[in-house]
């Protein structure tokens, strides 16, 4: 995925790109202005060695901004597929929400503490409810069918063609009352580099 996106942002030119882990890359010690993360940072595996790496990167007192998803609880675009998958499939393992994934940033206590210990200044987590609407309950349904929980579940199970169908189905029905809208909450991560 990294190498599609990487591709068509070089095609637009006006900057430059690299693909690279930020928590081991050897980036020039102080010479960003500015970290900005959409989605990407609850995926590190680990998080304080990430924090430190991108904080040497940075001129000190630059801001680092980063999205990541809220409490799990407050995003059903993630809890009705796992609803579906568990009404299908049955009981489905409990997910380590601490462990890299969608959820890893979802404890705003947590997160302030993996910058604090990695030296960072002003940090804020702040909530911010919002709502999806970019998707039709169709499109909805077969992300949630190439994604998250439903996606693991036809994975763990061994589903067959026929159960994507029922979970397809079932997630149809599910998303058809949203019109395609479903609430979320996202943690804005504000801090700056010491």
């Amino acid at each position: 995925m990294s190498d599609t996106l990487l591709g068509a942002a070089r095609a637009q030119g006006a900057a430059e790109y690299l693909k690279a882990d930020a928590q081991a890359h050897d980036f020039t010690a102080r010479s960003f202005d500015a970290a900005i993360s959409r989605f990407g940072v609850m995926f590190f595996d680990d998080t304080p060695a990430a924090l430190s790496n991108i904080a040497r990167a940075l001129r000190p007192g630059a801001r680092a901004t980063f999205a990541a998803w809220g409490p799990a609880p407050q995003n059903p675009f993630f809890l009705i597929p796992a609803s579906v998958a568990r009404d299908h499939f049955g009981p489905q393992p409990k997910t380590d929400r601490t462990q890299p994934g969608p959820f890893a940033w979802e404890d705003a206590a947590r997160v302030t503490g993996f910058f604090t210990a990695a030296g960072w200044d002003n940090v804020t987590v702040t909530p911010v409810p919002l709502t999806l609407d970019a998707l039709d309950a169709a499109e909805m349904a077969d992300l949630a069918l190439a994604i998250g929980p439903a996606e693991a579940a036809l994975r763990r199970e061994n589903g067959t063609d026929a159960d994507r169908q029922a979970l397809r189905d079932a997630l149809l029905a599910a998303y058809a009352p949203t019109g395609g809208t479903v609430s979320a909450v996202i943690n804005l991560v504000r801090a700056r580099a010491p």
